[in-house]
């Protein structure tokens, strides 16, 4: 720093002189602070910008990464959306199997139900027929009966002639 003891006297042209001196110099200083002030604000931008830099690159990096797993899910999402279209097809499919299956299921139980109702039909008609046979079998016993009996009269006929 520069002092001031600067005599203002206007007479003696070496102290205008060192008036002016001094002043420059302390320009001088001045200029040199303010250049010493912008270096060192320069230096800190310069920091800031560099670290803003990795900060950046680091982002591009993250972003790139980012943008590799989206793609590889966007990848996975694809098959599994293939995979799903399949089954959804198989699945129709297999309704249509099963529907087919339920059709030929209720023709077979319609023959079976139409089949137990002429087995029950016949069971009827057997039972009639037993029923028939029982009185012809209580007739030709009943008839077995009397031929016995016409038998044994003849027997006793023929024993009383002899």
């Amino acid at each position: 720093d520069v002092e001031e003891t600067i005599d203002w006297s206007e007479d003696d042209p070496l102290d205008a002189g060192n008036v002016t001196s001094t002043l420059l110099q302390r320009q001088i200083i001045e200029m040199q602070q303010s250049l010493r002030s912008f270096e060192k604000r320069l230096c800190e931008t310069e920091a800031m910008v560099t670290v803003r830099d990795r900060d950046i690159s680091l982002n591009e990096e993250t972003i790139a990464e980012l943008l590799d797993t989206l793609t590889q899910k966007n990848e996975v999402a694809s098959s599994h959306e293939t995979k799903i279209k399949r089954l959804n097809k198989d699945l129709s499919e297999m309704k249509s199997m099963v529907e087919e299956k339920e059709d030929l299921l209720s023709d077979a139980s319609t023959r079976i139900q139409e089949r137990e109702d002429t087995i029950e039909e016949k069971d009827v008609t057997i039972a009639e027929q037993q029923r028939t046979i029982g009185k012809r079998n209580g007739t030709i016993e009943s008839q077995r009966v009397a031929i016995e009996k016409a038998n044994v009269k003849v027997e006793q006929k023929k024993t009383a002639i002899a």
